[in-house]
């Protein structure tokens, strides 16, 4: 269940399949609305300020306030971090 008082955003894919909320204890859940499959990422030291999810579902982009940018599979597996 999730607390609404807990989360900072949330964000939809172009064609409303996915949501993505990121949290202020620096977690990110990604909802698969037609799989009905949920994924926690976790483990961030930083705070997320903005997440993007790819149209077709498979991505998910977030953008840190220390400047960096991450990259996963929406299965939670990290692609990349910049810089």
């Amino acid at each position: 269940m999730i607390r609404f008082d807990k989360f900072w955003k949330i964000v939809t894919s172009p064609d409303g399949s996915f949501v993505a909320a990121f949290f202020r204890d620096n977690t990110i859940r990604f909802l698969d609305i037609r799989k009905n499959r949920t994924c926690i990422i976790g483990g961030l030291s930083e705070f997320i300020e903005i997440v993007s999810i790819s149209s077709d579902g498979r991505f998910l982009a977030a953008g840190s306030c220390n400047g960096n940018i991450y990259l996963w599979e929406t299965s939670g597996r990290l692609i990349d971090k910049w810089p």
